[in-house]
C-alpha cells in the first residue's frame, strides 16, 4: 500500500470524490464518454499533467418517437491536454473525499506519495 501505479489516473468527478484508476484505459471504461464530454469528471496523470478525451466519433443522441431520449456513447482515449487551466495541486486540494482503493488509505497519505514523488500537492492558493 502506498505506492501507485506507474500508470495512474485521477478522476475528479464533479460531486467532489476523488477516483484513482490504474490506467487511462481503465479510466475510459469507468466513465461514460458522454459524461466525459460534458464535464462530469477530469482527468490528471500520475506527474499532475491534465487529461483529455479524444472521442473515435462523436457521441450520438437523440429521441425515441420524440419522447425518449437515447444515448449512444463513443469511446475515447485519454490524451494530454496542453489547454487545462486548473492545476492539478488545486484539483487535489478541493476534493473532499478519496474513493476507496487498493493503493492508498486516505486524502492525506496519497498526498504524501505524490509530494514524494515530486508532485506538486499545495494548493496555490494556501500559501
Amino acid at each position: 500500500m502506498n505506492q501507485l501505479p506507474p500508470t495512474v489516473v485521477f478522476a475528479f468527478v464533479e460531486d467532489g470524490l476523488l477516483e484513482l484508476l490504474e490506467s487511462p484505459q481503465d479510466a475510459a471504461r469507468k466513465f461514460k464518454g458522454i459524461d466525459v464530454e460534458s464535464g462530469v469528471v477530469s482527468f490528471y496523470n500520475g506527474e499532475g499533467q491534465a487529461l483529455k478525451a479524444r472521442f473515435a466519433s462523436a457521441n450520438a443522441s437523440g429521441r425515441l418517437f420524440g419522447l425518449l431520449p437515447w444515448v449512444k456513447p463513443s469511446a475515447y482515449e485519454l490524451v494530454h491536454d496542453s489547454e487545462q487551466d486548473e492545476p492539478f495541486a488545486l484539483a487535489l486540494h478541493e476534493a473532499p473525499a478519496l474513493q476507496e482503493n487498493e493503493w492508498v488509505e486516505s486524502l492525506d497519505a496519497l498526498k504524501l506519495v505524490l509530494s514524494e514523488a515530486g508532485t506538486e500537492v499545495d494548493s496555490p492558493f494556501r500559501r
